[in-house]
């Protein structure tokens, strides 16, 4: 107790904290206090409504952490597991959010701003020409000041326009990365099956390069074929072996480009569902080239973040121009200030104005804002363009690809037709000596690069009917055909 009666200015230092108890309360429930604000930095803390800003298509909400080994995966689990781990996804994802929060930043700017203000000062000194120190001099001031902008010509608003577009284009890009996952993760579905069914298709030909050597063995031993017919026979068989070797090498590859896609290691397993997809038949478009473009160019998602891109270099030019202009603002405080060593001292203030800003020099930083704003608003038009060209001459490119399977189809299958009966008529007249190995082998050869190219135009043709669709910026219609 000694010491609080020695240093009186501490009691009334803890007294006068106790005053200001209630301040200290009343700003933590109108979330100004630091602390209640940190606490609330989350996205379910949206007063200024920035969460319905933006239609960007969300992320799925359940997503398993890790693949069941016991699940047989269809094509829509598939994609749905791409969505939630591919990193693409969420880069994209967490940029519309930053994008919305900035908003809600820029929307703040038309709110006041209040400030709580707690000083303690303990000056000591001693008077001039005396050696003599004065008495400590301990003082106790808070104050709360508000600041509210009340004209700043449309600089504000140019701001939150400028926000706005950005948000646009980050929803809009967000879209275009779900379409380009999404046909990802087609391709590399529709590539493991095609590589399986490649895989099939050389071990019938093993097999059939086996029938041949076996048959050249047995025409060897009975001295009714050269050995050079048998060497020819184990050769092809050999090279059949080979091209098998190498599609299981081909079918592993796709395998870790699909796990890739959607957000898992490749040394990981996992089962697919066999996809339900009947034989593909050629298929005229409902729609001309010359309306595919056209309607690319009013829907497609990169070309609209791209509009938005432009909409938001006009407002960065509007918000240079407007930096040039003054600004009028109310301020207004309150304040006490109090002697801890001096009960006598008390002191209290209150003001109340308006405030004229007037920007006069800035070392030309200003002009240049502008001229830098100018140049970036012409590079974002250009960017259009280029955007709206590449569009186009991908929505030509995929059109003629789809156009080549479609005829592709047909041809491989009168293809494979042909050369399986033309194998099985070589090999006849093999065995029964009426014909040579070499029509044999050749007509092995045709039987193998048949299956190959079915094989190919039939996975084919799923994807580049999806990548038409995506060329379009339509993915999400489509659909796996039952």
């Amino acid at each position: 107790m000694d010491g609080f009666v020695e240093r009186p200015g501490l009691i009334m230092f803890v007294n006068h904290v106790r005053k200001l108890h209630f301040l200290i309360v009343a700003l933590s429930l109108i979330g100004f206090a630091s602390t209640p604000l940190t606490a609330r930095a989350n996205d379910s803390f949206d007063p200024l409504r920035t969460h319905t800003a933006g239609n960007a298509t969300p992320l799925p909400t359940q997503c398993p952490q890790t693949i069941d080994p016991a699940k047989s995966y269809t094509l829509n689990d598939i994609i749905a597991l791409a969505l939630c781990h591919n990193p693409k996804t969420q880069h994209s994802w967490e940029r519309f959010l930053a994008s919305q929060a900035r908003l809600g930043s820029a929307r703040g700017a038309y709110l006041p701003t209040i400030e709580g203000e707690l000083n303690y000062g303990n000056n000591r000194g001693s008077a001039t020409g005396s050696t003599t120190s004065t008495k400590p001099k301990e003082t106790l001031t808070d104050a709360l000041t508000l600041d509210y902008l009340l004209f700043d010509f449309g600089q504000r608003e140019a701001s939150v326009q400028r926000t706005k577009q950005t948000l646009l284009a980050a929803n809009y890009t967000h879209n275009t990365t779900l379409q380009s996952v999404i046909f990802d993760t087609l391709k590399s579905y529709y590539d493991f099956y095609g590589a399986t069914a490649e895989l099939d298709a050389a071990k019938e030909s093993e097999e059939s390069s086996k029938v041949s050597f076996d048959a050249a063995s047995f025409r060897e031993q009975i001295g009714a074929a050269p050995m050079v017919e048998k060497l020819k026979a184990e050769t092809a068989y050999s090279q059949a072996k080979l091209t098998r070797i190498q599609a299981e090498n081909t079918l592993a590859k796709s395998k870790g480009a699909l796990l890739t896609n959607i957000g898992f290691d490749s040394n990981q397993t996992i089962q697919l569902a066999d996809p339900a997809m009947n034989e593909p038949t050629p298929e005229t478009s409902k729609h001309s080239i010359d309306e595919m473009i056209t309607h690319a160019k009013t829907a497609h998602p990169s070309l609209l973040a791209a509009q938005a891109n432009v909409d938001k270099s006009k407002s960065d030019l509007a918000l240079a121009r407007r930096g040039l202009l003054p600004s009028i603002s109310l301020n207004s405080s309150i304040g006490e200030s109090h002697g801890l060593s001096n009960a006598t001292f008390d002191h209290s203030t209150s003001t109340i104005g308006i405030q004229m800003s007037i920007p006069l020099f800035s070392g030309f930083s200003k002009i240049y804002d502008i001229n830098a704003a100018r140049h970036d608003l012409a590079a974002a038009k250009a960017q259009q363009q280029q955007t709206a060209q590449s569009i186009s001459q991908d929505i030509w490119n995929a059109y003629q690809d789809l156009d080549t399977i479609n005829q592709n189809l047909v041809t491989t299958s009168d293809l494979l037709t042909s050369a399986t009966e033309a194998e099985k008529v070589a090999l006849a007249r093999y065995k029964s000596g009426a014909g040579s190995l070499i029509d044999l082998l050749d007509a092995q050869a045709q039987l193998a690069s048949a299956r190959q190219q079915r094989v190919a135009s039939t996975y084919n043709w799923y994807v580049s009917k999806a990548n038409l669709l995506r060329a379009m910026g339509s993915l999400d219609s489509f659909k796996q055909r039952d």
